[in-house]
């Protein structure tokens, strides 16, 4: 069962790329912030504002951390970055 999750996973995120992360990036952040208010903050009164806030602010961050992530590959493939630190080298 999980690894057909994964394949369709993979398949979607293969054909959309930015709408997939988009939405992966607000349910994490979704769920980071119902974990935060049901186990740290031990709110009485849950907050799906707050909550719906904070899965806006990841689906439109999802793009944003997809452009980051090709932009930094490719300056460590280029060696820009690989110059200062060798963590930032792509394995070959």
């Amino acid at each position: 069962m999980s690894s057909k999750l994964i394949s369709l996973y993979n398949s979607i995120l293969f054909n959309h790329p930015i709408l997939t992360k988009s939405i992966s990036t607000a349910f994490l952040f979704g769920l980071g912030d119902i974990i935060s208010q049901k186990l740290v903050e031990k709110t009485e009164k849950f907050s799906f504002r707050r909550t719906a806030e904070f899965c806006l602010v990841g689906f439109i961050s999802g793009p944003l951390y997809h452009y980051w992530y090709h932009f930094v590959t490719l300056q460590g493939e280029v060696g820009l970055l690989s110059k200062f630190s060798p963590k930032f080298r792509i394995a070959g």
